[in-house]
């Protein structure tokens, strides 16, 4: 376990947040405050071409990418300070589409989303409802929660103060000056200053060609831009209704909602119905686990798995691995699927050799992101629950700002 340094004399802050959440705007605002050089950070193994560059000296970066114990160990020998934005989920969703379908044929984007999301080769308009596709609806049910689970997992490591897009839209001044308060107190004057020369009119005429990064921004844009039924995913497929919940962002969009026609919207799968559907006989990676299942469980000695069987199946794959010694008490939860995954590959053990330890979240985030994608056979609902196990514990607290615990959750 680690404790939170103290503020560093050079400082250096890096915004590790889930994309499109207001990182960027957060960069040049505090590097505005504090009269610091941006830098942008891609992958891990970029570190080591900072500390050559930026060792000795102080800089704002940002970093798109999931808490991993290398990079929360590298923040902490250098004194990194982190900062993580957070914003309504479906304005999140709003704004990666823009981007996606703005820029995607001028920037490196992550190649899911872009395969996802991009409907055209014409500019989006930022004013214009987004259309239902079968892109955007498969994007949102087993892709985007990965994406948001990025600000919740930094959130959860107890190492990063946490910043509210909301609060910094309605009240510039006071949230950035709240969060310089904890970083090193400023003058007012400066605060003011960095606020005026931030905005994102300015951003964009400053950029030139790159203007069109900086959309128009704003709050609850979704309300009038996405389609009922993305909506209504987000109120019922999970994991969506509790990150929702811990990140204190609801759905409420008054008559908006009227006539939905919810027939649109797929049934989401029960265990016994996603069972019955598939089935055994056409699922060999789950015939296997199901063999395991039932030399643990004599008593489901059925020749085929009726409701009751099903069920109970479907309710360990789910739950907590058998042999996890924390008997799932820690954060992230390993489920006894992503266990038994683990167990029949030698590449994972070797990448992720203390699974119930200090490699809990990092082959979490990896069962999250890549587990569907190596084997298909899986469903998403799999990793919804891997997703929901890291929303246990208290909820951030934005006042505005959200301070590090003094004993962080996660171990690292």
């Amino acid at each position: 376990m680690v404790r939170l340094q103290a503020v560093p004399e050079i400082l250096k802050i890096l915004i590790v947040s889930t994309p499109r959440t207001g990182n960027t705007w957060l960069q040049h605002l505090l590097a505005a405050a504090y009269d610091l050089p941006m830098i942008d950070f891609v992958r891990p193994q970029t570190w080591e071409e900072v500390d050559r560059e930026y060792f000795e000296s102080g800089w704002v970066g940002k970093y798109h990418w999931r808490p991993q114990s290398e990079t929360l160990q590298w923040a902490l020998d250098r004194n990194v300070l982190l900062v993580t934005m957070v914003r309504h989920p479906a304005d999140v969703l709003v704004s990666l589409y823009h981007y996606v379908n703005n820029l995607a044929e001028r920037v490196a984007i992550d190649p899911e989303a872009v395969r996802f999301l991009f409907s055209s080769s014409k500019r989006s308009s930022n004013l214009a409802a987004i259309p239902w596709t079968e892109g955007l609806e498969g994007y949102v049910r087993t892709k985007f929660f990965f994406s948001l689970n990025f600000s919740i997992g930094w959130l959860q490591s107890g190492l990063s103060y946490g910043v509210r897009y909301e609060d910094l839209w309605h009240c510039p001044i006071n949230t950035l000056g709240a969060l310089t308060d904890h970083i090193r107190p400023i003058p007012l004057q400066s605060i003011e200053e960095a606020v005026e020369r931030c905005k994102i009119e300015t951003l964009r005429h400053d950029a030139g060609e790159g203007g069109i990064f900086f959309r128009s921004g704003g709050v609850g844009t979704w309300k009038s831009s996405l389609p009922a039924s993305i909506v209504e995913l987000f109120r019922e497929v999970p994991p969506y209704p509790l990150q929702f919940k811990w990140l204190g962002y609801d759905l409420s969009i008054g008559d908006n909602v009227a006539g939905i026609d919810k027939s649109a919207c797929a049934e989401i799968n029960t265990s016994s119905r996603w069972l019955h559907e598939r089935g055994l006989a056409s699922n060999s990676l789950i015939e296997k686990i199901y063999r395991d299942f039932r030399a643990t469980n004599q008593h489901c000695c059925a020749s085929h798995l009726d409701v009751s069987t099903s069920n109970q199946f479907y309710s360990w794959l789910n739950a907590s691995a058998d042999d996890d010694p924390n008997c799932g008490a820690m954060i992230p939860m390993i489920t006894n699927v992503a266990a038994w995954l683990y167990r029949a590959r030698p590449d994972l053990q070797k990448k992720f050799p203390d699974l119930y330890g200090c490699d809990r979240a990092a082959f979490s985030h990896w069962f999250v992101e890549y587990a569907l994608l190596d084997h298909p056979e899986l469903d998403w609902m799999f990793v919804a629950r891997v997703c929901e196990s890291w929303l246990q514990g208290p909820a951030p607290s934005f006042s505005p700002v959200h301070s590090p615990r003094k004993e962080p959750l996660l171990s690292i």
